[in-house]
């Protein structure tokens, strides 16, 4: 069982779309309403409508203001004040992706111009290119990883020297969970608390030393269940 409050979501402010999307994408998947931004609204049933009917629209309602309302409350109180004028989650969605996802398209090709792929590592952009595999990279660039110590919070991974890596490998976590359907959504019990959760990273070495590969596990503190 997982509290939505463990997925914490910072405010969009304009910059960064593509790591903002897909957090958001994440907390409406883990809600079971991410398909609100897919599907067309239906219209509010008449006098004549089947009770199956107006119950379907009700739920599909109920799930479109709460679609809506994580989005809205996933923006910088400026964008908040321009996009709660639309009506819908979809239109909010598209509008945004139409504005800020073509600009990162942009800006990303303007800043490959003219550098390799090493530059493109120094300035934390690790990628799946022709080079390889995320450890194949790693290995050959460990000069690049000047970790002290393995991050012990959340927080310490996502500012230190190696985010652009810590953010990779939260990423395939997140994509494991995902895939593998670790956990399923459930309406908590009257009287229940839900455990909490946190990031474990490690890094791991070959025997020279160098770099091997960053690993993290979302794991639930289990020492805190209660019989």
């Amino acid at each position: 069982m997982m509290n939505q409050d463990l997925i914490k979501l910072d405010q969009f402010d304009g910059s960064n779309f593509g790591r903002w999307q897909d957090n958001v994408k994440f907390l409406l998947t883990a809600l079971r309403i991410v398909y609100i931004l897919n599907c067309k609204p239906l219209s509010e049933p008449g006098d004549n409508a089947s009770e199956n009917e107006k119950k379907e629209w009700q739920w599909r309602n109920d799930d479109e203001v709460m679609c809506r309302g994580h989005i809205l409350n996933a923006l910088s109180d400026r964008l908040y004040n321009f996009y709660k004028s639309f009506d819908s989650a979809k239109e909010i969605w598209k509008a945004l992706e139409y504005k800020y996802k073509n600009r990162e398209e942009e800006e990303e090709t303007e800043k490959r111009k003219g550098t390799g792929d090493r530059e493109e590592i120094r300035r934390g952009k690790l990628e799946r290119n022709s080079q390889g595999s995320r450890e194949i990279v790693l290995n050959q660039t460990p000069n690049i990883l000047n970790v002290d110590s393995d991050p012990m919070t959340y927080t310490e991974a996502v500012t230190s020297r190696d985010v652009a890596f810590w953010k990779e490998a939260i990423n395939d976590e997140i994509d494991s969970i995902m895939s593998n359907e670790t956990w399923t959504l459930v309406v908590l019990p009257p009287g229940s608390k839900p455990i909490g959760c946190k990031w474990v990273f490690r890094m791991k070495y070959n025997s020279d030393g160098s770099v091997q590969t960053l690993k993290t596990r979302l794991v639930a503190k289990g020492f805190k269940q209660k019989e």
